[in-house]
């Protein structure tokens, strides 16, 4: 019982002062870091000489978008790649002891100024490993922010000098060669035309405003939970959840494909695979579990579609609309669901030259 008790006070104790450990090896007896100490650099320097910042007060002009800081709109379709950390031009945010006005009060991403401390949880697990080794009798377990990392991190203290001006997201016309996140598909992809009828029946139910229908493309098993009053909690969860995002999503789907000039007859559609879903072979599957569907007026379609997932999210002013379809991308099971996915916290509509 007593090695039982070391073992949950162990955990316990360690999870509260995580925040602490990361800080660990940094001069204790320096002020606080503050606007007037930060250092001015940028993300790209941060990671390419980290060691040289780690433990540092600074100064980063940049994006901040919920829990990571880019250096410009194109930051936003770099590749996670651990053997190219140096040459990163984002860093995550380790928002869990920020004030309440990171990611929480600010929408869209905005261009700011933030000041913030350099920190990395392969630091932290480094003093980990040290501290178990000086408690071996207890079990000890990274919390907080790092538990599921080793990336390098801000610590943020404040967030200044944001812009008024709107991010607008990245247009075909903005890009070079393959720099695109979403690129159309081909037919080497086996299971595409699963995917484009999923969609096809989800656009369907959308217009229509048939919310059976809708369910029956968004959830596998929908028609099997209908009869079965005995079903699993968690897919009667995730029934309710559906239903209540098909109210959410209804009108929006249907004022935005008004308000982009859709006609039910006059419209061009095009599927894209993002390249993160690009190694479903690497994974042993057929072909990518994840599909974006987009529909726009059948005048200049292809500049206005998305070219990162993250804009394939039906906000009110995109001149599109999208549904995502998904699979486990396996033989086994050839099972599609396609959602409406909505958000209003991405990047803003470019305004029209005219």
């Amino acid at each position: 019982m007593k090695a039982l008790i070391k073992i949950v006070f162990g955990l316990v104790a360690f999870l509260l002062g995580s925040s602490a450990l990361a800080q660990k090896d940094v001069d204790e007896d320096l002020p606080p870091c503050t606007v007037e100490r930060a250092k001015p650099v940028t993300i790209e320097a941060i990671q390419n000489d980290f060691d040289s910042w780690f433990g540092e007060c600074v100064a980063v002009r940049g994006i901040f978008d919920q829990r990571r800081f880019y250096a410009d709109r194109k930051a936003f379709l770099e590749l996670p790649d651990e053997d190219k950390t140096d040459k990163a031009r984002s860093i995550p945010i380790n928002l869990r002891k920020a004030p309440v006005r990171f990611g929480q009060q600010i929408g869209r991403p905005v261009e700011a100024t933030l000041i913030a401390m350099v920190y990395s949880c392969q630091h932290s697990y480094d003093l980990l490993r040290k501290e178990q080794e000086r408690n071996s009798n207890v079990i000890i377990m990274m919390g907080g922010f790092c538990h599921y990392t080793l990336e390098r991190y801000l610590l943020p203290i404040e967030l200044r000098d944001v812009s008024n001006a709107p991010v607008e997201r990245l247009l075909k016309s903005d890009l070079e060669g393959d720099e695109a996140d979403l690129i159309v598909t081909t037919d080497r992809f086996v299971d595409l035309a699963a995917h484009q009828e999923a969609a096809d029946k989800a656009f369907a139910a959308l217009s229509a405003n048939d919310i059976d229908a809708y369910l029956s493309i968004a959830l596998e098993d929908y028609d099997a939970q209908k009869r079965d009053d005995e079903r699993d909690r968690w897919e009667r969860e995730d029934t309710a959840d559906a239903i209540a995002e098909f109210g959410q999503v209804k009108g929006v789907f249907l004022s935005a494909w008004r308000d982009a000039g859709m006609a039910e007859d006059t419209f061009e559609q095009a599927s894209f695979v993002s390249k993160v879903d690009l190694d479903f072979e690497d994974l042993g599957m057929r072909s990518p579990a994840r599909y974006f569907h987009c529909r726009c007026p059948d005048e200049g379609c292809e500049e206005r579609f998305p070219v990162m997932s993250v804009d394939a999210t039906n906000a009110h002013d995109r001149p599109f609309v999208c549904v995502e379809t998904n699979s486990d991308g396996s033989e086994a099971n050839d099972a599609v669901e396609a959602r409406f996915r909505y958000s209003s916290t991405h990047f803003a509509e470019p305004l029209s030259d005219e």
